[in-house]
């Protein structure tokens, strides 16, 4: 079994690169530029557009929005046949086989670490929430499981972090440069705040694999050899119908 690649005649590959200025909080979640790619296409949209597209968080099966990039496909494993997610595949007139997709875009080039650590947060009581359910005036949060406390979320520190992308560089660009300051964890405290972003075309595509045939990115099971797992293969990355069984980029 193998991949394709499906896109317009203009697509071209290019290389994405981040300058940072603060270490990124990172949590070994492969970092694919398709899903900044994929925040800054929603917020480049008019408020009123914005307001018809379903939250994430409740809604069953996400919006896939247009994305200035080629898309991958791969006829699906058995083993990560779902009845429930059939909005997953596309079939074809004669039926089976079914087929997966995901976005022409690399995960985030690891060997840019310079250095790991850690940020400690302060994860708050919710107050508001516990206070629907009680008709006490003050909640004592000296003590027991509802007390504030730090949590250590841990970072990644890189000058500049690449990936790879096929599709239209310029549309790109914008999209990043416009809607993207910050990438990874945290980023409402300052974590992964890109100082510049770099979109410029290439001669190679590495978008998937590289000309050694390296895995650039996360693909399901069957599409070339590699490490085993389960994880999800395009945006929004944390949805559960995003996860299938999956290949792993060493």
């Amino acid at each position: 079994m193998s991949w394709e690649r499906h896109g317009p005649a203009w697509h071209v590959p290019m290389r994405i690169i981040a300058r940072m200025s603060e270490p990124i909080a990172y949590l070994g979640d492969l970092l694919h530029v398709d899903a900044p790619i994929s925040y800054g296409a929603f917020h480049d949209l008019d408020y009123a557009t914005r307001r018809t597209i379903p939250d994430v968080q409740c809604t069953d099966w996400p919006i896939d929005l247009t994305l200035p990039l080629s898309t991958w496909w791969v006829a699906a494993a058995d083993s990560t046949h779902d009845p429930r997610l059939e909005k997953r595949w596309r079939r074809g007139s004669d039926g089976p086989p079914a087929m997966l997709w995901g976005w022409c875009a690399s995960a985030a080039d690891e060997s840019a670490w310079e250095g790991r650590g850690a940020v400690e947060v302060r994860k708050k009581p919710a107050l508001g929430e516990m206070s629907r359910y009680t008709p006490d005036k003050t909640t004592h949060l000296g003590s027991g499981p509802m007390k504030a406390y730090d949590l250590a979320v841990p970072t990644v520190l890189a000058r500049e972090v690449t990936w790879y992308a096929h599709g239209d560089p310029d549309k790109v660009r914008h999209l990043l440069a416009t809607h993207v300051p910050a990438i990874g964890k945290k980023r409402n405290i300052g974590n992964g705040t890109v100082r510049e972003w770099v979109v410029e075309s290439c001669d190679v595509d590495r978008s998937v694999v590289d000309e050694t045939g390296r895995l650039m990115r996360r693909l399901p099971t069957g599409a070339v050899d590699g490490a085993q797992g389960m994880g999800a293969i395009r945006p929004p990355y944390y949805h559960p119908t995003r996860m299938v069984a999956s290949v792993e980029p060493c």
